[in-house]
């Protein structure tokens, strides 16, 4: 799963925070929540650009 974290992160330009992440990876179809996706997102090394 964190293949898909790191693919729509770079796909999104780095401008997903995990609400939009949660969002994404629902679509894809991994139903998580969006505090598993906050924690997948820190494990994948992925931030939100400012």
């Amino acid at each position: 799963m964190l293949e898909w974290v790191k693919a729509v992160d770079k796909a999104s330009d780095h401008s997903y925070d995990s609400r939009r992440m949660k969002k994404a990876l629902n679509c894809q179809g991994y139903p998580v929540s969006r505090n598993k996706a906050r924690k997948l997102m820190r494990e994948a090394g992925v931030q939100v650009r400012n």
